[in-house]
């Protein structure tokens, strides 16, 4: 078996560190060495993973693809199995990855869709396959020579699927297992912010658009189907006044049109109303 490095990022992650450390140090294949790489928390993030024995690196606050990037600049291993702090893997994930670890193969995502081992670059751009880091073994070499995540802070959240898009471009193989973590987003987590969500997988539309030289028109598709994606969680949120902001770019037809701008403007009373009656009549 190739060696791995396991790397946590933390940000404020007291609560729930032990938990992703006690899952790193119980692989049955296990890891070369556990960093912590601590991304400026303000809690008791430290005192709390030295009880264990992992090698723990502070830093100031920069964001999960900044926190990566520091760990994958101290790792030894000749792969990265990257996890975030309220997530943990199952005690057979590292050994099930590391079993498809071959030449001219350069990273192992836990599976997202059935048969995605073979997705081209254009298949990625329309949906990410490549799955959340925390179910992710990638090749340290591979990693350096793309310059690791992107830290541009208007990704984030995205900043994984940026990775997998220029993984691909780059002319990188995959493959996948079955799932082999969970994950289990603390209070608070950014996830619930659909609207900074959105506004990630846009920039990172832009960004990838320009350096693959993509067209104009399949550019602006994708946008679309991100904003008809997005808007029903948005509504259903409360968050009208973002939803506003992209229902007219969204490439409804005339009747989700008038449906989705009348949910927009429509009072949030109403909009509680109207879910009440719905939930009682089912």
């Amino acid at each position: 078996m190739p060696t791995y490095s396991a790397i946590i990022t933390a940000y404020n992650a007291e609560a729930f560190i032990h938990k992703a450390i006690a899952s790193a140090l119980a692989q049955t294949e296990p890891p070369l060495e556990i960093l912590v790489i601590d991304d400026g928390s303000r809690d008791n993030t430290r005192e709390a993973v030295q009880k264990f024995p992992v090698r723990y690196i502070y830093r100031d606050n920069g964001g999960p693809a900044a926190a990566r990037n520091t760990g994958m600049r101290h790792a030894k291993g000749e792969w990265l199995a990257f996890l975030d702090h309220d997530d943990t893997w199952y005690p057979e994930k590292s050994a099930r990855q590391l079993a498809l670890t071959a030449p001219g193969v350069d990273a192992v995502f836990c599976e997202k869709s059935p048969n995605s081992d073979n997705v081209s670059f254009l298949q990625m751009f329309q949906a990410n396959y490549g799955g959340n880091p925390s179910g992710t073994m990638i090749r340290r070499s591979a990693l350096e020579a793309l310059g690791g995540f992107d830290e541009d802070r208007n990704l984030f959240i995205a900043e994984d699927y940026n990775l997998w898009l220029r993984f691909l471009l780059d002319g990188h193989r995959f493959r996948t297992c079955q799932r082999c973590y969970s994950y289990t987003p603390a209070p608070g987590h950014v996830s619930g912010d659909r609207e900074r969500m959105l506004r990630a997988e846009l920039t990172n539309i832009d960004k990838i658009a320009v350096l693959a030289g993509l067209d104009p028109k399949l550019v602006e598709e994708r946008k679309r189907a991100l904003r008809r994606n997005y808007l029903p969680d948005l509504i259903g949120i409360r968050q009208q006044k973002a939803a506003r902001r992209h229902v007219f770019q969204a490439g409804f037809g005339v009747r989700d049109l008038l449906k989705y701008t009348l949910a927009c403007y429509s009072p949030t009373w109403a909009l509680d109303l109207r879910r009440r009656v719905q939930g009682r009549q089912k």
